[in-house]
């Protein structure tokens, strides 16, 4: 099962500042009513107003220039936050300041400020003539601000500011973060005040990732007495559903969190967390099912008596409303348990993931906070059924939730929308504990709010939480799905019932109405006006008459007429989605079992898969089609083409693998002369892609077969085949063979398709892994390259995996020049230093290269149309190494563009050949302060989410020590400096950086004596919009703005090295589509900017050495990027060895809270890195305990200062004996606060 999240964001709501400054103590159109002369134009509004003694009134202008005058009550008691002058005691004890303040010199400033404030308030007394209150001081800040929060009288304000330790004044509001949008947007606020309750005591079940039950918002424990109650992690078998992965704490939120920054939709509900995805958001379905049965049966006693009120899945996978996981979802809402589940984030019609398909499940799709449809959500109808999904809608993008660690992020999704409808289900349950699971789901679906959206998008509409908890007539089915037209029938009929129940204390009259009807549709109720005694009720039957010959074929998707059925009585009105589908239907015959089939229009493209236990039909408008049908996979191939069908009505194709009549041979051979098909002990493989006609929807079918030819149908020219030969060595893998042929264009014979043993270049290739990885592992994939559209496309056949006792590869590739310009089979290399995860291929990814392609003789990895200029090439017999340093990053942010004041930063990183290095991202951190040193955020790379702040300049720091040189591990780090307030608030990026030696080969280590260069480049874009498409433009960095530094590694003084402009690409360098930068800078076209050369000439007397660079550049608006690497290259003999037993890291900037990170590498073997923060002074302990509570290993049991600490554990026990595979649970403990994590040793 798949989670569904889209991106993660934490915005950060900017707090009106009063600030002291000259002629703003208070705004300037302020007017005292003391003897001030008013404004001629508002005099004669405001001479009419009551003049009260202590209000002050300014005036605003419209834009038909009409003055309104505005009453401020100077009386009245406000909660703000006074800010001091005085530097916080923890920054000063992180600046050593020397005039380090303590405790004490605080307290007599907080004395100081409260007798000013006594004074201030006698003052006002005197002054204006009415009662004021008393103000009160609340909380009292000196550790991370300093200053104090206090209720006082709004006049007080002005003279606050006068003091001259004061620095600002914030208001103290009340902060819900993003929930105070959704919130009160689906009306769940105004349920608590109007029924007096939040939802308490009803138990809401997270089928999910865990939770993280440490979470204050969340009620900061586990089991009974705490908000999550129980639960169970049906993953580990175990009782502990802790959140590894974080998107179940976030759904946990939304729910039911309950804290002064942060409330759910139904904070007083108690939860219970059932874990069913593992880490990385994964799943099987019979786990979820598992988890389903354990929330009917929490203690699993076999009785169904505690059974969870509600259950909120935003999981889901592919399936229909029959298979195994939405039968069990019905069943469980037949025993009374609401479930509500995520539609998906599949963008398109006809992707409703299951269980969502379930009948009895209330399905959610997700909207903006505008009431439009989100993007990425998934819409109906259902596959089979063809029912109408989602039922509803509810806020998915931009909502501030919980997040593992203690904090909160922005998230989005139908992940997001589905727990504001479990928190409300919440809500009903505990206003009306006899309502049945369908009465709830009337409630929801006939109250909805209307977004006019088509109702396989929306459903019945937005969720309305308080009409839904007014609702006393609800009816069962709360739809009218009538599903697929049958147009075999001239005049097509299907009937539904429905139930209506009055529960209003009054009889009522109804009448039904409807609307979405057309000529030839009509829909007719068997009783259009009824009378329904209070507590009674009635059905009614709704039959639909279709007059095919008058209703035409839709040609665009959902392919589905719809609208809406009133039931309008006479205080309550009901309205009732209904909708059928129009389409062709066609039925496939097969003389044999196919694997797959694709068909295509220009419109609309379909993929059909084999299944024995589904009938091979498609659903589409009419037109017309071509189809390409593959047979045999993996060992006897056969593509059938069929060309321009015309689809229309229900018909029968009939596709026969006999009409792949032609035989296409390959019989590629090695250097030698060998066939590669024969070469013993080897993989061998042929790719095949078939691309369809430039106007079709679909570009290309592709797969990969283990023999030496296929068969394919005739063909016209409109369609290519590509195909490509490999062959690599099993075990040990030293050689690979990549043999290109002509593409087939049109095919009307049998072909053969060979190559020379001349035909060869060859390149050496290397990987250099950390030092002492266990079990290094390499991945080559065979790719072919498909020009398609103005720019290539390259899609893998095979992978071929290979382990391997050494930290270094060496290998040979043999590779075939390109036979077509425009489509070509190669190679890409992806090589792991960590175990891959599903799910997550790149966290344990160590590097990966673009795909080899050829400039004359020589070899780049690059992945564009033309030769990008920062790319590498290495000559015909050269010999390229990946993995070394030095290492850059391009230091890409995108701020400004989730917002109007947003910091966005995805950097990436690169190896000297362009290769890209994933793993960076994920064993990096970052850092980002305001102009005044201020701590903004901090967390791993990884984890990086854009942020909304104040306009103005900031500073991002990102560390990381994920490279080696010579068995050192080296530390790079990023200083981006960049200001929010201008139209560029980007910094420049680095495109590439490299070491050569005197032949002009990339290295990592010079030969001392030998002359030697460093040669990089440097490009800068800015982000604009043009013809509704987001862009990226290049601007040229200021020869000038650059500089470069060396030293010797393990010395403190930098010294200058000259630097040249050699070269600048500016190709490609008008209008790009940010999304192919968002990918990557060797994106197609991308121009690599300016490069700079500097010679070196300065280290010719170093034999033994390492040595550092910093490198700074700086664009036209005066944004910076800062790359340092300590150190960056090698010398002569220099070496070392590396101890991984243990690290200890402390951050730059002090924690704001405690933070207990998910250690890395999890699973592990040999050891694994635990880290958390900490924000004060506190005796830390960290123990080991296996699945008893038995301690297993005391690592730490010490005082610690405030900071981010990394401790290891490698595996050892308290005596010193290996631990044995397993799980063991990490529990820290500092001061009152406490956490734990499970760790997974494998051996």
């Amino acid at each position: 099962m798949k989670i569904f999240s889209v991106r993660l964001a934490v915005i950060l709501l900017v707090i009106l500042n009063l600030t002291r400054a000259s002629g703003q103590t208070v705004p300037e159109k302020f007017l005292w009513l003391n003897g001030n002369t008013l404004d001629s134009r508002v005099h004669e509004k405001v001479h009419m107003l009551e003049k009260k003694e202590g209000h002050v009134y300014f005036t605003t202008s419209t834009r038909e220039n009409e003055i309104q005058v505005h009453d401020i009550d100077l009386t009245e008691m406000i909660s703000v936050i006074v800010e001091f002058k005085t530097t916080p005691l923890f920054l000063q004890k992180k600046q050593r300041s020397t005039a380090e303040s303590s405790a004490t010199d605080f307290e007599s400033l907080f004395v100081r400020f409260s007798q000013e404030l006594r004074t201030i308030h006698s003052g006002l007394l005197r002054r204006i003539s009415v009662n004021l209150s008393q103000p009160r001081i609340q909380r009292k800040f000196y550790k991370a601000l300093t200053g104090v929060s206090v209720i006082v009288p709004r006049a007080a304000i002005p003279e606050l500011l006068k003091l001259n330790y004061v620095k600002k004044i914030h208001l103290d509001k009340q902060m819900q973060a993003f929930l105070e949008d959704t919130v009160p947007l689906i009306r769940a606020d105004s349920v608590w005040q109007e029924f007096g309750t939040q939802g308490d005591s009803i138990v809401v079940g997270i089928l999910d990732t865990g939770i993280d039950y440490h979470h204050s918002a969340l009620g900061g424990g586990f089991g009974p007495g705490h908000k999550i109650i129980g639960g169970y992690d049906l993953v580990n078998d175990d009782g502990d559903p802790m959140d590894d992965n974080g998107h179940g704490t976030a759904v946990a939120g939304i729910v039911a969190a309950n804290s002064d920054m942060l409330k759910g939709v139904a904070p007083g509900a108690w939860l219970m967390a059932f874990k069913v995805l593992n880490a990385d958001g994964l799943g099987t379905e019979s786990d979820v099912i598992a988890g389903i049965e354990r929330a009917l049966d929490p203690n699993d006693d076999d009785d169904f008596s505690d059974k969870v009120d509600v259950v909120n899945m935003s999981l889901g996978g592919r399936g229909n409303p029959d298979d195994a996981i939405s039968t069990a979802v019905d069943n469980a809402v037949k025993l009374g348990v609401v479930f509500c589940v995520a539609a998906g984030n599949s963008y398109e019609y006809n992707t409703i993931a299951s269980p969502g398909t379930a009948r009895l499940a209330i399905t959610v799709g997700a909207t903006t906070k505008t009431d439009q449809i989100a993007a990425f959500s998934s819409k109906g109808p259902t596959l089979v059924t063809h029912a109408i999904k989602p039922d509803v809608v509810a806020p998915g993008v931009d909502v501030n939730t919980t997040t593992t660690g203690g904090g909160t992020k922005a998230v989005n999704g139908t992940s997001v929308a589905t727990p504001h409808v479990a928190g409300v289900c919440a809500l009903l349950k505990k206003i009306h504990p006899d309502w049945h699971p369908d009465k709830a789901k009337s409630a929801l679906m006939t109250t909805a709010v209307d977004v006019r959206a088509h109702v396989m998008a929306q459903g019945a509409g937005r969720i309305d939480a308080l009409a839904a908890a007014r609702a006393k007539v609800f009816a069962v089915p709360p739809h009218l799905s009538f599903g697929l037209d049958d147009v075999g029938y001239d005049n097509w009929t299907v009937s539904d019932t429905i139930t209506i129940f009055n529960q209003s204390p009054e009889d009522q009259e109804f009448a039904v109405s409807v609307t979405g009807l057309r000529p030839g549709i009509l829909l007719e109720a068997s009783s259009s006006r009824f009378r329904i005694p209070s507590g009674d009720s009635q059905q009614v039957v709704l039959t639909l008459m279709v007059e095919n010959d008058r209703v035409p074929y839709l040609q665009r998707e959902p392919l589905a007429y719809a609208g809406t059925v009133f039931v309008n009585g006479s205080t309550d009105t009901l309205r009732l989605p209904w909708a059928f589908v129009k389409s062709s239907k066609i039925l496939f015959t097969f003389d044999e079992p196919f694997d797959y089939l694709v068909l295509a229009s220009k419109d609309i493209s379909h993929l059909l898969t084999y299944n024995p236990n589904r009938s091979p039909e498609i659903f589409t408008a009419p037109g017309i089609y071509d189809l390409v049908a593959v047979f045999g996979l993996p060992d006897s191939v056969k593509i059938v083409i069929q060309e321009n069908l015309a689809i229309s009505g229900f018909m029968n194709v009939e596709v026969n693998s006999a009409e792949a009549k032609h035989r296409i041979d390959f019989q590629g051979v090695d250097p030698m002369g060998r066939l590669l098909f024969a070469l013993p002990a080897a993989d061998y493989r042929v790719n095949y892609c078939v691309t369809f006609p430039d106007s079709s929807a679909n570009a290309f079918t592709y797969g990969s077969i283990k023999t030496d030819h296929l068969f394919v149908s005739d063909f016209s020219n409109r369609f290519v085949i590509v195909t490509g030969q490999f062959q690599r060595d099993s075990q040990p893998l030293e050689n690979i063979h990549v043999v290109q042929f002509p593409p087939l264009i049109g095919a009307d014979r049998d072909m053969v398709f060979s190559n020379s043993p001349s035909d060869f270049t060859l390149q050496r290739l290397n990987i250099k892994f950390p030092p002492r990885t266990l079990d290094p592992t390499l991945y080559v994939l065979y790719l072919t390259r498909i020009f398609r559209r103005g720019g290539y496309a390259y899609f893998g056949g095979a992978a071929g995996e290979h382990t391997f006792g050494q930290d270094e590869w060496t290998g040979n590739l043999y590779l075939t020049p390109d036979a077509h310009e425009d489509y070509g089979t190669t190679v890409m290399l992806s090589a792991y230093d960590q175990k891959r995860v599903a799910g997550n291929l790149f966290s344990g990814m160590w590097i990966e290269t673009d795909p080899l392609v050829f400039q004359g003789d020589s070899l780049g990895n690059y992945m564009g149309i033309d030769p990008w200029a920062a790319v590498y090439f290495s000559p015909n017999q050269g010999e390229m190494t990946y993995g070394m340093s030095p290492i850059h990053t391009d230091g890409f942010l995108n701020n400004n563009f989730y917002g109007q004041s947003n910091i966005a930063a995805f950097p990436k990183f690169y190896g000297p050949l362009n290769e890209r290095r994933f793993s960076d991202i994920y064993r990096s951190t970052y850092t980002i302060f305001n102009s005044r040193n201020i701590l903004v955020a901090s967390d791993t790379l990884s984890k990086f989410s854009p942020i909304n702040v104040p306009p103005g300049p900031y500073r991002l720091e990102v560390s990381n020590r994920n490279y080696y040189v010579e068995n050192l591990r080296g530390t790079a780090s990023l200083i981006s400096k960049f200001d929010l307030s201008q139209k560029d608030a980007n910094p420049p990026l680095f495109t590439s950086l490299r070491v050569l030696d005197s032949e002009g080969k990339a290295t990592s280590k010079l030969q001392p004596g030998k002359v030697a260069s460093l040669v990089y480049s440097a490009a800068d874009f800015v982000t604009s919009r043009r013809d509704q498409q987001d862009i990226m433009l290049y601007k040229a960095i200021p020869t000038d703005s650059t500089r470069l530094w060396y030293r010797e590694f393990g010395t403190t003084d930098w010294h200058e090295m000259a630097i040249h402009h050699t070269l600048e690409d500016s190709s490609n360098a008008g209008v790009q589509p940010l999304l192919q930068q968002l990918l990557a800078l060797s994106i197609i076209g991308f121009p690599a900017g300016k490069f700079f050369k500097a010679d070196f000439a300065n280290l010719a007397g170093l034999d033994s050495a390492a040595i550092d660079i910093r490198i700074e550049i700086r664009d036209q608006s005066g944004n910076a990027s800062i790359w340092t690497l300590e150190p960056a290259f090698a010398i002569g003999d220099f070496a070392t060895s590396v101890n991984l037993e243990s690290e200890t890291a402390t951050q730059p900037a002090l924690p704001r809270r405690f933070a207990l990170y998910p250690s890395y590498p999890n699973p592990f073997n040999p050891s694994t890195i635990i880290t958390f923060d900490l924000p004060g002074t506190e005796r830390v302990t960290i123990k080991i305990y296996d699945a008893l509570g038995r301690e297993v290993k005391s690592l730490l049991d010490e005082t610690r200062k405030p900071g981010r600490y990394r401790i290891a554990w490698n595996g050892l026990t308290n005596r010193k004996t290996l631990a044995a595979s397993g799980v063991y649970i990490c529990q820290i403990r500092a001061g009152q606060w406490k956490a734990s994590q499970k760790l997974l040793l494998l051996r």
